[in-house]
């Protein structure tokens, strides 16, 4: 059994804020996700992890290259493939919060569109998305259907 998993993950300025200077949702996401990448790297797994990140100074998907009026501060940060120590480095140590904001329902969108893609052709029997977020931001839910609809697959799992 291979499984594709997409690590959704806001980083937008919301994520960093701490009450009573416990750790910031951001802190304790990196930490999860680490974790989650080590352990895939150290089992030898041939799954397949990637890192879409929502709230970027930068916009990098290729839904904004299509429609450059959505989509916007969502970056893929590492395209699906096997986690390596690159990644689990890149979240560890770079991994810092953007000044802004998306929305999740954008980020679900390139994060479903990037799996769908990157899947359709190899023999993965479980696909998932992982989000990270504490939704302390608005959202709109104007592609929520198309969404769900796009879950409606058999092996595609979401998980918030």
């Amino acid at each position: 059994q291979q499984e594709a998993l997409v690590l959704c993950v806001d980083v937008g300025h919301g994520m960093v804020d701490s009450p009573n200077e416990e750790t910031t949702s951001l802190g304790l996401s990196i930490q999860i996700i680490s974790m989650l990448v080590q352990r895939k790297i150290f089992s030898q797994s041939k799954d397949e992890i990637a890192l879409v990140l929502f709230g970027t100074d930068e916009t990098a998907n290729p839904l904004h290259q299509v429609d450059n009026d959505s989509y916007h501060n969502i970056a893929i940060a590492f395209p699906m493939g096997t986690p390596n120590f690159d990644m689990l480095n890149f979240i560890s140590n770079q991994l810092k919060p953007g000044e802004n904001e998306a929305d999740f329902v954008d980020a679900l969108t390139v994060s479903l569109d990037h799996l769908y893609k990157e899947t359709r052709s190899k023999k993965i029997t479980t696909c998932r998305i992982v989000m990270f977020t504490n939704f302390s931001h608005a959202s709109s839910d104007d592609n929520l259907d198309g969404i769900i609809g796009g879950f409606n697959v058999d092996g595609m799992h979401v998980q918030l």
